[in-house]
């Protein structure tokens, strides 16, 4: 069990991030609302409108205003996320302060003196089942086994294996994100190549249309009854304002929104990786010259499995503090060399 200090920080820590979950739940609720009220705003920027509108000219008003709607799911979601990373996180970053306070009383005793430990039967077998404790919860997060089904996993009988005793075998997991993240990212790009080569055919078919309708108009006093039909929407501009303001304020909300999940994603993977770090030098920090030398043997495997911390990964990069370092060089470097390349392409004052 954790130290009333720890546990108090542990407590404190997980207020805050039920206040900002919470916080993040609010502005992803604000910003669904700000895209549903300006649903004129919404089919004028969108290629799916002009699909809707081609393809179902008599319900394309009431197809739009569906369409409108489906950003609160997706507000649903993105506030959904960072809850679910904030506790599969911190419930691994909890189990690895256990997991730290247990490693800190491997050879701690007050039954047997120092100068007798070594000699001890009894003080080597409390140390070996204290090592063994320890490595099989290190196993549990290190195991190569990945939740894909857990209930399936848990419930599953491996009879083969289990033929002659016919127990139910134990299966190690960890928490990984990797292969559901890389699911996803797969989804969305496949759905954005076929969404960007369909709504570009149609925006062709509809840009032919209104050129064929364009030169169907006769000129008078030098302008087209067509040019004057696209100036119409400019008379109700001012009407328009509000439902622009609400497309704002659910860009900006939405934007909030991701980057509070964003943040927590990444906070939540340091704690992880500080804490195993934590665990190597705990470890180096046993002292192993009290041991025998089946116990030595135990704590030397378990030494070289903790060098490698454990850490959240998605797709190929580590969630961790040095990835938004990395994020905001790479900006930065982006915005100098934008900067320069306007400046140098800028005309030269003679003068």
């Amino acid at each position: 069990m954790l130290g009333k200090r720890k546990y108090a920080v542990v407590m404190r820590f997980m207020l805050i991030v039920k206040l900002v979950t919470c916080l993040n739940i609010l502005l992803s609720v604000v910003a669904s609302f700000g895209f549903i009220l300006s649903p004129d705003y919404f089919n004028r920027k969108t290629y799916l409108a002009v699909w809707i509108i081609k393809t179902f000219p008599e319900y394309s008003k009431y197809m739009l205003f569906v369409v409108s709607l489906t950003s609160f799911p997706v507000a649903i979601v993105l506030a959904g996320s960072p809850i679910a990373w904030a506790y599969a996180g911190t419930q691994g970053w909890c189990q690895l302060m256990v997991l730290n306070e247990a490693v800190e009383i491997i050879c701690v005793t007050k039954c047997t003196p120092k100068n007798l430990r070594r000699d001890s039967k009894i003080y080597q077998e409390v140390v070996k089942e204290k090592l063994i404790l320890c490595i099989f919860i290190h196993q549990m997060f290190t195991s190569e086994n990945r939740i894909l089904e857990i209930g399936m996993d848990l419930l599953e009988k491996n009879w083969e294996n289990t033929a002659m005793d016919k127990e139910i075998p134990y299966k190690n997991f960890r928490i990984n994100f990797q292969e559901s993240v890389e699911k996803i990212s797969l989804l969305r790009e496949k759905s954005c190549v076929m969404q960007k080569g369909w709504f570009d055919n149609e925006i062709k078919d509809a840009q032919k249309e209104m050129d064929k309708l364009y030169k169907t108009f006769k000129f008078t006093n030098g302008e087209t009854d067509f040019d004057n039909y696209r100036r119409q929407p400019n008379k109700n501009q001012g009407s328009s304002l509000g439902d622009e303001y609400m497309m704002y304020l659910g860009i900006l909300c939405f934007a909030l929104a991701g980057g509070i999940s964003s943040t927590i994603y990444v906070f939540v993977g340091q704690l992880v990786k500080d804490e195993s770090e934590k665990l190597h030098y705990l470890l180096l920090q046993v002292p192993w010259y009290y041991m025998n030398i089946e116990n030595r043997r135990m704590y030397l495997l378990f030494l070289r499995k903790s060098e490698n911390p454990l850490t959240l990964s998605s797709s190929l990069v580590v969630i961790d503090f040095l990835l938004l370092v990395r994020i905001v060089k790479a900006l930065y470097s982006m915005a100098a060399l934008l900067a320069r390349f306007v400046s140098s392409s800028a005309p030269m004052n003679t003068n």
